[in-house]
């Protein structure tokens, strides 16, 4: 029995530093943009309370700077108060309906609720102001893997690789298509670019392990579950399936 692998949802919220969507909108006070960009800098290193103050302050500068909300918002979802964080990022969209990481992070909320059209309809927008979105277009890839369009998420995915071919997580999710599609020849060859690209991604070789378990290749599936217990040896499926594939092996695989 081959264990089950499930496509790692990517990051899907991120700071807000001082964006082109901003522009044209209502002046923003120096002040403002040096205590968002402040935020977002503690924001990266958790530490969200130093944060909220500085976005906070930004805020009193200039009330209506949209970045300033969406940290905010990343700040209460990353606190657990993801009713604030909503609020938050519909203010920032009042504000600036250009803001691409607002529509991001909310598609991101209605994705932990499952709102799935709802989540897929907030990144579409945030890819259309702004195209290069990396975040948001691998966030629809995970909505429409969800709503089990897999063809749209192929696409989605493919086309984070055309743009930049050095990103690891678009042939990691391509790995768990083809898993889903019971296609393990397919996704053993995604998943070794995946471990190629970021050798010390438990999940890539999690996945590697299982597509060459279930091609029959035990030798090759035991070492790659070898490698996913030496990067995280309280994995469960890693040991589990270290222990599964720990038999003799014939000499030529």
């Amino acid at each position: 029995m081959t264990l089950a692998f499930t496509v790692r949802t990517p990051l899907l919220l991120l700071p807000a530093l001082i964006s082109v969507g901003c522009l044209g909108h209502a002046p923003v006070h120096p002040e403002a943009r040096r205590h968002t960009d402040q935020c977002a800098a503690l924001i990266s290193t958790a530490r969200w309370d130093q944060a909220r103050v500085h976005c906070e302050h930004a805020l009193e500068f200039s009330p209506g700077f949209a970045d300033a909300w969406v940290n905010l918002g990343l700040i209460a979802s990353a606190q657990g108060r993801t009713d604030e964080a909503r609020k938050h990022y519909i203010t920032a969209l009042r504000n600036n309906q250009e803001s691409a990481q607002a529509y991001n992070n909310l598609g991101a909320l209605d994705l932990e609720r499952g709102q799935l059209e709802m989540a897929r309809d907030r990144f579409l927008r945030a890819l259309q102001v702004d195209p290069d979105y990396h975040e948001a277009r691998r966030n629809l890839g995970v909505a429409y893997t969800r709503m089990g369009r897999l063809e749209e998420a192929d696409k989605a995915y493919r086309h984070l690789i055309a743009v930049d071919p050095q990103l690891s997580e678009p042939y990691l999710a391509l790995g768990g298509l083809a898993l889903l599609r019971a296609d393990p020849a397919a996704a053993a060859a995604w998943f070794e670019q995946a471990v190629e690209l970021e050798v010390g991604d438990t999940a890539a070789w999690k996945g590697l392990a299982v597509s060459r378990e279930q091609l029959g290749r035990a030798r090759a599936a035991h070492e790659a579950f070898e490698t996913c217990v030496d990067l995280d040896d309280r994995d469960p499926d890693c040991r589990q399936g270290l222990e599964r594939t720990a038999r003799p092996f014939p000499q030529v695989e």
